[in-house]
């Protein structure tokens, strides 16, 4: 029994020596759950917060300034056009940068003076439909206090002026997703989860386990050399993310009825960059690891804030400002609205180009970042 223990003892020991090796798996194993409990904790906001609007002012009237006052001063919203064009206004919808458009009618003042007043219309991105509702209330309080801003008294207002003083002063549109089907907003930025999660985790455990393997430095006893390989390796890696986004947009259409507005070809022209980008921070975590579970476990760093800080179930707007600071470092919070533009909203390349220019720099930081973290390695 004693020599049972002393080789229970002696196994614990090395496994102890194991984990010493290579810290990156306790790193993992700690940072995880951490980040998890960060997030939940302090990032998810179920109350509408900073909701970025753009005002389509017809009007130009005291009243209309009023209103546009209340709005850039609430917590719920975010000014992002105060006086935009309609097409303006649309264009910041297409590309996300907004996710609601509040119209006020030319003539409105004159239609509450004259007791018939016009209804604003506030179109809502379908994408963040249950967010973007969460404003019409608070939209509703804004335009109340308006009315009561020039109308101290509640019997300067007109017998039929009075119900709108309600809901019914708003007429809302929820575009691209009218039934506000849960999966029709989900599906479409979930895709760059999937690929992150494919591509960063294949490129890093592919080297590791040729490098656990020996193979690795079999390869580099021939002509090639360690750039070769790893540019084959992109190659292959970045078809099969091709071959999987085709499985994963055939399984969209034919099983979950979720139809594509817009062109394929653009939807592949942007997944080229997302796909090089997850492969370059692959190889960024397949340069400090020791093992495939360590590569896998610390691939998880990124691929939870892929899935929780980039707008997929939560809009970026309203998390705190260190939590829209990482979702900037994230290609997946730029892909997300690349793919729900094209696929919910039928944007092409022009509408892609202000989007795509961030990724383009983020790969660009993630390169130079694997360059120095190979250039630390060799010393």
């Amino acid at each position: 029994m004693i020599r049972l223990f002393r080789r229970i003892f002696a196994l614990c020991t090395k496994e102890f020596r194991v984990y010493r090796r290579d810290p990156n798996i306790l790193r993992g194993l700690m940072l995880v759950p951490l980040a998890q409990l960060t997030i939940f904790g302090f990032v998810i906001q179920t109350q509408p917060l900073n909701t970025p609007i753009s005002v389509v002012n017809l009007d130009h009237s005291p009243y209309s300034r009023t209103l546009i006052s209340q709005i850039s001063q609430s917590k719920a919203f975010s000014l992002y056009q105060a006086n935009a064009s309609q097409e303006e206004a649309y264009q910041s919808l297409v590309r996300g940068d907004v996710t609601a458009v509040l119209t006020i009618p030319a003539k409105w003042s004159l239609s509450i003076a004259h007791g018939h007043p016009k209804p604003l219309s506030y179109e809502i991105d379908g994408s963040f439909a249950i967010a973007a509702q969460q404003t019409v209330v608070t939209l509703n309080q804004h335009l109340d206090n308006t009315l009561k801003h020039h109308h101290p008294k509640p019997s300067a207002l007109t017998i039929e002026a009075k119900p709108y003083l309600s809901n019914r002063m708003i007429n809302n549109y929820t575009l691209y997703n009218p039934e506000q089907l849960t999966r029709i907003s989900i599906i479409p930025p979930m895709i760059g989860v999937v690929l992150t999660m494919g591509m960063v985790q294949i490129m890093a455990m592919s080297l590791v386990s040729e490098r656990e393997r020996g193979t690795l430095d079999i390869q580099l006893q021939t002509p090639t050399n360690l750039t070769e390989i790893v540019v084959s390796k992109m190659v292959v890696n970045m078809l099969i993310g091709l071959l999987q986004l085709c499985f994963i947009l055939f399984f969209m259409v034919f099983v979950l009825s979720i139809p594509i507005h817009g062109s394929l070809i653009s939807l592949f022209a942007v997944t080229l960059p997302f796909l090089l980008t997850n492969l370059i921070i692959g190889l960024l975590f397949a340069i400090g690891a020791k093992s495939q579970f360590s590569a896998v476990l610390s691939s998880m760093v990124i691929v939870l804030p892929s899935f929780m800080l980039t707008g997929v179930i939560f809009p970026i707007y309203s998390m705190p400002s260190w939590a829209q600071w990482i979702s900037a470092i994230l290609p997946n919070t730029y892909y997300a609205k690349m793919s729900k533009a094209v696929i919910l909203k039928g944007a092409g390349l022009p509408e892609l180009l202000p989007i795509l220019a961030p990724l383009a720099l983020l790969m660009l930081f993630y390169t130079a970042l694997c360059a120095l973290q190979v250039k630390l390695y060799k010393e």
